[in-house]
């Protein structure tokens, strides 16, 4: 794995971190973090108005309406539907692809994996160290994304 410097800390760190992130009571039952709707939309309108953005790898049809009209700038679906086009064309995942546009991107120096909810999920993950996507591939997606 090609490591990046962090910043200007002197410090080559690997370009892929873990990160998990879940809110709201556990249920007692099924040990499941749940929340209020009210909450939950206090929460997630916070995150968008600090420049949040969220891409599900779920179809257009998983997608509730009212997350899909509040939280969800019709750019970040042409991204998802560049990246899946990609992912086709290389024979990997869609979070496989965005992974590996991360890593080979210039601006990053870590990259995220969160919302693994398994260790099938994880490894998945990973293997986009593996996966290649070509030149003219990473512009295709990094032009939807710039647009």
């Amino acid at each position: 794995m090609e490591y990046k410097r962090l910043g200007t800390t002197g410090l080559d760190v690997s370009p892929i971190c873990l990160g998990t992130w879940r809110f709201g009571l556990k249920h007692e039952e099924s040990g499941v973090m749940e929340t209020d709707r009210e909450e939950a939309h206090e929460l997630l309108g916070a995150f968008e108005a600090r420049g949040g953005n969220f891409m599900p790898d779920g179809s257009r049809a998983d997608v509730d309406e009212h997350f899909e009209h509040d939280y969800m700038a019709d750019t970040i679906w042409d991204v998802l539907d560049e990246i899946r086009t990609v992912g086709n064309e290389v024979g990997a995942s869609p979070a496989q692809v965005a992974l590996r546009w991360l890593m080979d991107h210039d601006r990053f120096n870590c990259v995220p994996i969160v919302g693994a909810r398994t260790v099938d999920q994880l490894n998945g993950n990973f293997d986009s160290i593996d996966v290649s996507i070509s030149d003219e591939q990473f512009d295709r997606i990094d032009g939807v994304i710039e647009r």
